[in-house]
């Protein structure tokens, strides 16, 4: 009953400002409620304890907005949140922004720091604070992230705050925000024209007859802030000034404002709203496609993606930087803020993708390509906002063809680290990599993977573990084949392969090969035992010899049809596919080495991935001995595929 009385509250409060003091256009759509966007986010920032940048052009509301909404829900008259503003400009300093010495107890030989308002009070604004040069960004860098500020030896911890921030778009005034600052926002919103109608309608109000202004108790405020006290005592004193204006903002305008005690029984009530299953999987899907990198093992801002990556069409290929661990938290904060205003018990999928751009659009650093693709959009956002929603969207399509199989490689990998043999799912998707990551190492637990410990799966085992004796000798003499290679030729195999020659390691491998019956499952266990390097059986392997060899394996198995998957094998094969007869059609999933095709002798080879270099040299070359044979420099015609002709 309170939680609803409190719930009602903020709707009301809500439709005030957007009614009467922040008149706009709604932008976007929730159910059956239409909102705008910038006063929605900055709502929900005010009550969250958030961090919000608005952009926008000069004078369309951006810091007004900001006030507004922080005056009604902190109880404080407008003239107070004004005296706590600090302006972005290039002379800013630290004394101005967050406190400076007391002269004349420093004369004394006491040390005191007068405190900013800016620094005391739960409302920070930061106006044009694109206009503060980088080295002067850093002086708040601390109290935006954590709320403490610090000023000679004194501290002051902001037990509850919220920060906006407002910038203009770029122009010569203006300055770039440091990465680490533009991460500690947590969304990014546009504050956008209302059109002609509302903004004549907006000249005609009387600004100087402004409700939420009370000089009175503005002076009350002020003196307390400028006061000599200990600073959890002037909070105190403050929130019995904020409840007394608050009773007579309600006795004589029927205007209802937020106290402390309400706003934080609406924060433990945001953070007790779970995330349904899919909500879960679905963000982590997202984080693995901004984090995940293939070839460099994480997205950094100083190694761009090769082009031919096999994962080209995911995000990871299209931006430059890594997204940091605030987005999670962001996504999560404003999500369960939504979710609790729109009076849902649950964090769904919708939530997800209707704060997502907003906790992405000023994080993420694009590839030009990928911007020039969106700029020419027909669109009513910002290009940094339509290009994050246009991301989600694309993500979400591609989680949503896929979320059973992901949710059941998540439950897999639980069950898996729990104690039951089970291999990893694969999957053609980042996240597939990101869970075999965590499935690895001495420091495995399926704490991360608790959530999806009672998800119905698929159970696949591991081929070991249904083997029975005979299939277990077979591998046995695999793995004995694969040694008797190593011993006979490694040495002259490293030698030639340094003059692009090939050792004929082949025919050994085929005289041990072809008197046994094994299948496609012993030579993904074969792949898997030479992964585990001196943790396996095989102690150690040489890249072109596991390739001549594993050559064998594929020419030498009955089936004409082979589909491998090499995803989760660290190291590159070399000569993979060799001497491939006619009729023999060989699938690789992932990337390979070079000389991949050589010699074909007919046969299809399809990759789906990134080669070396030398892609079917000699094809078509004849039956020769056990010499080498010299390759060329460059391929002949091929008959390597693409993957998508099979």
């Amino acid at each position: 009953m309170k939680n609803k009385m409190i719930l009602q509250k903020v709707w009301d409060i809500y439709g005030f400002i957007q009614e009467n003091l922040y008149l706009n256009r709604p932008d976007m759509k929730i159910g059956e409620n239409e909102f705008n966007s910038a006063l929605l986010f900055s709502f929900l920032t005010a009550v969250n304890q958030g961090k919000e940048i608005i952009m926008g052009e000069p004078g369309l509301g951006k810091t007004t907005s900001a006030e507004y909404i922080c005056a009604m829900t902190y109880r404080f008259p407008l003239g107070l949140i004004w005296a706590g503003v600090v302006s972005g400009h290039p002379e800013q300093t630290e004394e101005k922004i967050i406190g400076r010495p007391d002269l004349g107890r420093l004369n004394q030989g006491e040390e005191v720091v007068i405190w900013s308002h800016f620094s005391q009070l739960p409302v920070k604004i930061v106006d044009e604070i694109n206009r503060l040069p980088e080295t002067k960004q850093s002086i708040i860098l601390d109290g935006v992230d954590r709320g403490k500020w610090e000023y000679m030896n004194h501290v002051i911890i902001n037990e509850e705050y919220c920060l906006f921030a407002t910038a203009n778009y770029q122009d010569r005034g203006t300055n770039t925000l440091i990465a680490p600052m533009v991460d500690r926002f947590d969304v990014m919103v546009e504050s956008k024209h209302p059109g002609p109608n509302i903004a004549l309608t907006i000249s005609m109000k009387d600004r100087f007859n402004n409700l939420l202004r009370n000089p009175e108790y503005e002076s009350k405020f002020n003196e307390i802030l400028i006061e000599h006290e200990g600073y959890s005592k002037k909070m105190n004193r403050m929130e019995d000034l904020c409840n007394q204006f608050g009773d007579q903002m309600e006795r004589e305008f029927h205007l209802k404002m937020l106290s402390r005690d309400e706003r934080l029984d609406i924060r433990n009530s945001i953070q007790e709203i779970p995330f349904d299953l899919d909500a879960k999987a679905f963000l982590r899907t997202v984080i693995s496609e901004l984090s995940f990198c293939h070839k460099y093992g994480q997205r950094r801002t100083n190694e761009q993606c090769e082009d031919g990556c096999h994962y080209t069409n995911y995000m990871c290929h299209h931006i430059k930087n890594c997204i940091s661990n605030r987005f999670p938290i962001s996504v999560r904060t404003y999500a369960q803020s939504l979710a609790w205003l729109m009076g849902n018990k649950e964090v769904n999928v919708g939530h997800l993708k209707t704060v997502m751009p907003y906790t992405l659009a000023h994080r993420l650093q694009w590839r030009d390509e990928y911007v020039s693709q969106k700029q020419s959009h027909m669109r009513k956002d910002s290009l940094q906002i339509h290009v994050a929603k246009e991301m989600v969207n694309e993500i979400y399509r591609r989680y949503n063809e896929q979320s059973s199989h992901i949710k059941s490689a998540l439950a897999i990998a639980y069950q898996s680290l729990s104690g039951n043999e089970i291999a990893p799912m694969d999957g053609d998707h980042p996240i597939y990599e990101e869970i075999k990551r965590d499935m690895e190492g001495d420091r495995r637990t399926a704490t991360h993977f608790n959530d999806f410990r009672d998800y119905p799966y698929e159970k696949k085992e591991i081929p070991l573990d249904r083997m029975i004796e005979p299939k277990r000798k077979v591998m046995d003499q695999i793995i004995e084949g694969y040694a008797r290679c190593l011993q006979t030729d490694a040495r002259n195999l490293v030698s030639e392969l340094e003059k692009g020659e090939i050792i004929e390691a082949y025919s050994v491998a085929e005289q041990t090969l072809r008197a046994l019956d094994y299948d496609v499952d012993d030579i993904e266990e074969f792949c898997m035992e030479l992964d585990k390097g001196d943790g396996g059986r095989i102690s150690r392997s040489i890249s072109g010899l596991t390739g001549i060899y594993l050559s064998a394996l594929f020419n030498n198995l009955k089936d004409e049809k082979i589909h491998i998957s090499l995803r989760g094998i660290k190291q590159k094969i070399d000569f993979l596919g060799y001497r491939l007869p006619e009729g023999k059609i060989l699938k690789l999933e992932g990337d390979v080495g070079g000389f991949v095709g050589a010699e074909l002798r007919g046969g299809d080879l399809f990759v789906e991935g990134s080669a070396g270099n030398r892609a079917g040299a000699a094809m078509g070359s004849p039956p020769h001995s056990s010499a080498p044979t010299k390759l060329p420099t460059s391929p002949s015609s091929s008959r390597i595929l693409p993957s998508g002709s099979l």
